[in-house]
Parts: structure tokens; sequence; C-alpha cells
């Protein structure tokens, strides 16, 4: 069976996607967040994750 891969818009800092990957599994593919703040603390948690932006 193929791992979960979870992509994520709106992302804020990331915390429903830390929810579904602990309840569900899976991975990060990719997030989305334009939001300056958002972005630093997604690239320190995500490292490699791409940030899609808008």
């Amino acid at each position: 069976m193929n791992a979960l891969r979870i992509g994520s818009l709106c992302t804020g800092y990331g915390g429903l996607d830390m929810a579904v990957q602990s309840v569900l599994g899976g991975s990060l593919a990719w997030v989305s967040d334009v939001d300056p703040g958002a972005s630093r603390i997604l690239a320190h948690r995500h490292p490699g994750v791409p940030n899609l932006g808008d």
C-alpha cells in the first residue's frame, strides 16, 4: 500500500497538518502560505517540503 501524501492549502503554522499526520500517518508533500512568519515556521518544521505560495 502507498503511504498517504498530504497537500495543504492556507497552511498557517501547520497545526492541522501535524494533527492529520499524527492520526493518519503519511508525509507532507507540499504546503501553501504567503505569510512571511508562517512561511519561516513551515521551512523550519518541514525542510525540503515546497511552499507553493499563492
